[in-house]
């Protein structure tokens, strides 16, 4: 196919992009087999199709990136391509997901937030950037809420629509926790088996030794008693207590 009709069959994907895997896997495959030969296109595609949509599917855009950059595609050479102007644009995608001055942005908040926090935690772009992008989508929230901004009259909704929303909801929250357990690329136990390009052992170490410090809470008394009582079982009740010298915060 020429670049026309690729963004053609490209854009029809993207009007019929629901929660589901299955329609996920389907773009991102496509995404995937042209990658070489239209990225930019396709890419482009993304962003427009973004624009056009309902804010309640805006947030399956962000979702079938995150299949891109966090999943079983990642170890794909293609990927790198779309990572490069997912970059460049990320700041905009988020801007149209969590709208400012929008209740939209409070709709989709929460989702967005978790996607961004499992791209920190996972090195998929820079951890500052993607932490500046958390604060803006929290501030805007927050704005939102005590500014009193009137909420606009909802549409009416059929049960049909309201049934398929809550499912895509679950399918979405559903697939978040199935993230959460996944290795990162440069987690040490994947750097044992990944591809050459992949293995790196050290960057691996300071990847999984930042995740374990960040959830490693201030030492406290608590703390010191398990000491004490680890020095009294081994050495004794006669041995010399060194942290009754250390500080407690």
């Amino acid at each position: 196919m020429d670049p026309f009709q690729v963004r053609m069959e490209f854009l029809d994907l993207l009007k019929r992009l629901n929660a589901s895997q299955q329609s996920i896997r389907k773009v991102v495959g496509f995404a995937l087999r042209y990658a070489t030969k239209c990225p930019d296109d396709i890419w482009d595609c993304v962003m427009t199709e973004c624009a056009k949509e309902a804010p309640s599917a805006r947030i399956n855009m962000l979702f079938m990136l995150d299949a891109f950059l966090a999943d079983d595609f990642q170890n794909n050479s293609d990927v790198a391509v779309y990572r490069a102007l997912a970059v460049r644009d990320l700041k905009a995608l988020v801007d149209m997901v969590v709208p400012a001055n929008s209740w939209d942005a409070v709709i989709n908040a929460g989702s967005t937030r978790q996607i961004l926090m499992s791209w920190k935690s996972k090195h998929i772009f820079d951890p500052e950037f993607l932490s500046q992008l958390i604060t803006i989508i929290e501030d805007r929230v927050q704005s939102i809420r005590a500014s009193g901004h009137t909420m606009p009259d909802l549409p009416r909704v059929s049960h049909t629509d309201i049934l398929r929303r809550i499912e895509e909801d679950r399918e979405r929250h559903k697939r978040i926790r199935e993230n959460c357990w996944k290795l990162p690329p440069m987690s040490y136990l994947f750097s044992f088996n990944a591809p050459s390009e992949y293995a790196d052992t050290n960057n691996a170490i300071s990847l999984e030794f930042e995740q374990q410090w960040e959830r490693v809470s201030e030492i406290n008394e608590d703390d010191l008693n398990d000491v004490r009582e680890d020095v009294a079982h081994w050495w004794g009740d006669n041995a010399h207590d060194t942290t009754n010298n250390v500080p407690v915060p």
